[in-house]
């Protein structure tokens, strides 16, 4: 008997969905190896790829980005709109989307994001859209 394969949309959806805001802050995203990679943002375009409950999306905003947070799952993105909100963040475009639509979305001077690249198969089948989100000199970091 084989077990039934969930996607991970789904999944973190519903746990990113059941999760309240809280207050942002560097420490709690990443290493400071990860913010010396991605620079100044300040008047940069990022895309966050795989933003979950938004805490990137939020701090990229508060250093000066002009920032896309996608995710796959409406949940995900319910619950970035709610963490924005309640670290006093406007201006970050939401957008429900797959990592394969990324290319549509615009070209963007920074895609990144955390724990999304082992979500993403087959990885061949993406590069090409990453790319495509890329403006010319942009850079991905993950």
């Amino acid at each position: 008997m084989g077990m039934e394969r969930i996607p991970a949309a789904e999944i973190w959806g519903a746990r990113h969905a059941a999760a309240g805001p809280y207050p942002v802050d560097r420490a709690l995203v990443s290493t400071v190896i990860f913010w010396d990679l991605l620079g100044d943002v300040r008047g940069r375009s990022v895309l966050d790829l795989g933003c979950g409950q938004g805490e990137l999306a939020v701090l990229l905003a508060q250093a000066g980005a002009r920032v896309t947070a996608v995710d796959g799952s409406v949940g995900a993105i319910a619950a970035a709109r709610r963490q924005a909100a309640f670290n006093g963040v406007r201006g970050i475009r939401f957008v429900q989307a797959d990592a394969f639509e990324i290319g549509a979305l615009g070209r963007f001077d920074l895609v990144t994001g955390r724990y999304i690249l082992h979500h993403i198969e087959p990885f061949g089948d993406f590069v090409p859209q990453l790319r495509a989100a890329l403006k010319p000199g942009g850079r991905a970091v993950f």
